[in-house]
């Protein structure tokens, strides 16, 4: 059996479109969440369907597969190359 890509905390980007109907709730591409349950990991049931994703996006629960999902690679401004921190006064 093959271990889950993902884990529970593991911040993912969306990249395919999710919408369910009944809510009228969508997922876009390119959204990012955070992975709050993984389902599957029964192993008859993985074998047969593979592992599911929770997602959490905008405090709402969404289900995903394995190729619906990647992790979110933080864009790097490298023209900045120091933190700078910024003290606020009463």
């Amino acid at each position: 059996m093959t271990k889950p890509k993902y884990k529970i905390g593991d911040l993912v980007s969306i990249t395919e479109k999710i919408t369910v109907h009944l809510y009228d709730l969508i997922a876009s591409p390119g959204d990012v969440g955070v992975v709050s349950k993984v389902h599957g990991m029964d192993e008859d049931f993985y074998l047969l369907w593979g592992v599911d994703y929770y997602v959490l996006i905008n405090g709402i629960e969404f289900l995903f597969f394995e190729d619906e999902l990647e992790l979110y690679k933080e864009k790097i401004n490298k023209t900045s190359e120091e933190v700078k921190f910024v003290l606020l006064k009463k």
